[in-house]
């Protein structure tokens, strides 16, 4: 018996040896195996039951507690959260180590060894986690961030309107229409509201500048500057307009029932031959044709002769700006099958012409990237073959940085 009791008592010894073992190299960063002193095998035995109790369990079950620490830590950074001795997310589980969602210098990496496990607990709820710190968004500690009168970001609070703001969490009116987020560890649906919040003050804002015309053109008001005319009159049954005032920067637009669409130019007597480009021409599977063409300028007195069951004139640019599209792009690539398209430059005074769409084109906009304003300029919508409905809108888009992406366009087409 008593031989029974010393060998409990010797197991006992030697399991709590290992927990203590197992805590202290949480706490110094070394691999768990170090701290175990054991060794050899315990062996106990009652009539025809036998007991074994191995050291090498012990040291394969440190390896396998270690590898944990370490496949977390990896999974972390694959999520851009990283354990860090610098500024960071404080943990309430360790004072000394904080989190970051950017890579820490070298000097502050944290061995993940030396991470006990509420504090890995900690971590992967924070990967989830929207940081105030700036230092977490790729900006210098002490930056201070604004918000310009247009709603994009800048750090600097000089300019004219600037509002300083703090980082805060997205809410689902805070995303573009249709893009999903994660947010603490809640998954959302962006709705577009500031979007359409800052669309209406741009439009507000133009309409008061200028009445009747669509603003100015400096600032917000830039989206409202189309002026736009159906040339087919308010019966809809004319065949030629009448340019009244001289006009620059022009957009035609043509659409019909047929594939049959003609466009011709009168002017009066010493007045130049009206030039123009044809941009766009396209016949769908209803033979519902479409033709967009630019005009760089027409006099007052020119008499537009056309033959298109819809006829519309956007002017949408201010008057001597006279730059001429170049680039005409099928948003939906040569396969035709493509639903989104990646902006690889800059763009600036673009059109999107979308045909048979029933949604607003979105934009999914770099981080720190202002908001893409658009305003839709005209939708025309022609009967088509078996009763079916073709609808083309046309939008102008002031400014597109380069990595926004398109989306929800159609059959779409941009122009600039």
């Amino acid at each position: 018996m008593k031989k029974k009791i010393i060998s409990v008592l010797i197991i006992a010894m030697m399991v709590t040896g290992t927990c203590s073992s197992a805590l202290a190299a949480d706490t110094k960063g070394e691999a768990t195996r170090d701290n175990l002193k054991s060794y050899g095998a315990i062996e106990y035995r009652k009539g025809s039951d036998k007991v074994i109790i191995h050291s090498d369990d012990l040291y394969m079950l440190a390896d396998q507690i270690d590898q944990v620490k370490v496949d977390v830590s990896d999974q972390l950074e694959a999520m851009n959260t990283y354990f860090t001795a610098g500024d960071g997310i404080d943990l309430s589980t360790d004072r000394y180590i904080s989190v970051t969602h950017t890579r820490p210098p070298r000097a502050d990496f944290v061995d993940p060894l030396s991470i006990n496990f509420d504090t890995l607990l900690e971590g992967i709820a924070a990967s989830q986690s929207v940081s105030p710190n700036v230092t977490d968004y790729g900006y210098s500690s002490g930056t201070r961030l604004y918000r310009k009168e247009d709603g994009s970001l800048t750090t600097n609070g000089s300019e004219t309107g600037a509002t300083q703001i703090d980082v805060t969490v997205a809410t689902a009116d805070n995303l573009s229409a249709g893009t999903a987020a994660w947010v603490n560890g809640r998954l959302i649906l962006g709705t577009g509201g500031d979007n359409k919040s800052y669309f209406d003050q741009g439009y507000e804002k133009g309409v008061e500048e200028n009445p009747g015309s669509g603003g100015s053109g400096d600032s917000g008001a830039d989206i409202n500057k189309a002026q736009v005319i159906n040339l087919k009159g308010s019966d809809n049954k004319g065949t030629s307009y009448l340019i009244q005032n001289d006009m620059q920067d022009i957009f035609l637009l043509f659409q019909n029932g047929s594939t049959n669409i003609s466009l011709d130019f009168e002017t009066q007597s010493g007045d130049p031959v009206v030039q123009f480009k044809e941009l766009h021409k396209s016949t769908e599977s209803n033979a519902v044709s479409q033709c967009l063409y630019y005009v760089p300028t027409i006099k007052a007195g020119t008499l537009i002769k056309f033959d298109a069951s819809r006829a519309v004139l956007l002017c949408a640019k201010k008057p001597g700006e006279n730059k001429s599209p170049g680039v005409c792009i099928n948003l939906r690539g040569d396969d035709k099958d493509q639903t989104s398209y990646l902006v690889r430059e800059k763009i600036q005074d673009s059109y999107i012409m979308c045909i048979d769409n029933n949604n607003y084109p979105s934009f999914e906009t770099l981080p720190g990237d202002p908001i893409v304003a658009q305003k839709q300029l005209t939708q025309l919508s022609l009967p088509g073959a078996y009763g079916i409905a073709t609808k083309i809108s046309v939008y102008y888009i002031p400014e597109i940085k380069q990595g926004t992406t398109i989306n929800n366009f159609g059959n779409g087409y941009l122009f600039y």
